[in-house]
């Protein structure tokens, strides 16, 4: 299992929060399976749900401004955090 989920714990520890962020849609991805174990191995301390940032639920396309549209872009991740912190969900 590549996945250091006790790293991932003391961060959640230290911040009370997470945002995970995949290129493939949340629903039935790697990032359900990691907020899962987030929150049962953390929930006592996060302060706001787990969040996921994913691809939309589209067809991946080939061209780029097509692609950049599907997969969650830097700006995207800024906003994602930026609301974790305000405590927004």
């Amino acid at each position: 299992m590549p996945l250091d989920i006790e790293t991932v714990e003391a961060s959640v520890r230290k911040t009370g929060r997470a945002l995970i962020v995949t290129e493939a849609p949340c629903f039935g991805s790697i990032a359900s399976e990691v907020a899962a174990s987030i929150s049962e191995r953390a929930f006592e301390w996060l302060d706001q749900p787990v969040r996921r940032l994913g691809a939309k639920h589209a067809p991946i396309a080939h061209s780029p401004a097509l692609f950049e549209a599907v997969i969650p872009q830097a700006a995207d991740i800024v906003v994602a955090c930026r609301s974790l912190v305000a405590g927004s969900s």
